[in-house]
């Protein structure tokens, strides 16, 4: 099952920007929609168009103030129900486990 986000979402790709210094977390804004800031780890989330996210993502590795850029995997998640309900089944029985274990411990 595929999520549909929009015409507007589906043709962006979400960059995670990781800066020296946090002041300079303002000039990003000219390479896309900034949605996300955080001044304790210094990193900014930021939204840019599918079809420029090589040519951004080439003149932000070359900017002095970036430390490091990360991809978004928002899009590579799988949200079939199916997937879903495995993935809880699979916790379930971990917790389980947990729990006789705790047990098995008193």
């Amino acid at each position: 099952m595929q999520v549909n986000l929009g015409e507007k979402f589906n043709n962006r790709v979400g960059l995670v920007v990781w800066l020296r210094n946090f002041n300079d977390q303002k000039k990003l804004f000219q390479y896309g929609n900034v949605v996300h800031a955080s001044k304790a780890l210094k990193y900014v989330y930021l939204y840019v168009p599918k079809e420029k996210v090589h040519d951004i993502r080439h003149s932000l590795q070359r900017a002095h103030f970036v430390r490091r850029i990360q991809s978004s995997n928002v899009l590579k998640l799988d949200f079939d129900l199916a997937h879903e309900k495995e993935l809880m089944e699979q916790v379930k029985l971990e917790a389980q486990q947990h729990n006789e274990a705790e047990r098995g411990k008193h």
